[in-house]
């Protein structure tokens, strides 16, 4: 049918199709191209910025790196191995996301602006697709965000649909039906 769809999981991508049944896609380059922005490993590298803030002196302690150390037992020589092993595929940390939805809910400042970049970041793949196949001259078309980083985090699926509710007239922001 006609509308976009957004995938947020370990990655990122959108993709849509108009009446005209043009497609189109965007996004899903992956992480180290900054491709995959709202994505788990979006989310995974920018808690772990935080982390690394932390250690370095820059920010106090908060709920989020509680939570990081108190999962992973990070000190400056654990991240400093972990992020290493991250850079070159070797390691693979699962997680994350949850522990940011936690910290989210506990106040976390920091834990905000990565709910808050990934909500924008994965709005922004979704407009990119209306602008691409000009749905806003559509009667109508269905948006969605599909994945388990989007869906199973409490803020990031209602923060999306909140921003294209508030944009499109013409989009029906649905939930989806099926598991990705």
């Amino acid at each position: 049918g006609t509308g976009v769809l957004v995938i947020s999981g370990t990655g990122s991508i959108a993709a849509g199709r108009n009446s005209r049944g043009e497609q189109t896609r965007t996004g899903g380059w992956g992480v180290f191209a900054r491709s995959d922005q709202g994505s788990g490993s979006d989310i995974t590298m920018y808690a772990l910025h935080f982390a690394t803030l932390y250690f370095d002196g820059v920010i106090t302690r908060t709920p989020l790196i509680d939570m990081l150390i108190g999962r992973f037992g990070f000190d400056v020589s654990s991240l400093t191995n972990t992020v290493r092993a991250l850079r070159t595929f070797d390691a693979r940390i699962e997680g994350v996301p949850a522990i940011v939805d936690e910290a989210h809910a506990a106040g976390d400042p920091y834990a905000k602006v990565i709910i808050d970049h990934a909500v924008s970041s994965l709005a922004w793949a979704g407009d990119t697709i209306v602008d691409k196949l000009h749905m806003r001259t559509e009667p109508s078309f269905k948006m969605s965000l599909w994945g388990g980083v989007a869906l199973k985090s409490p803020y990031i699926f209602p923060g999306v649909k909140a921003l294209w509710e508030g944009k499109y007239e013409n989009a029906q922001v649905v939930f989806p039906t099926i598991d990705a």
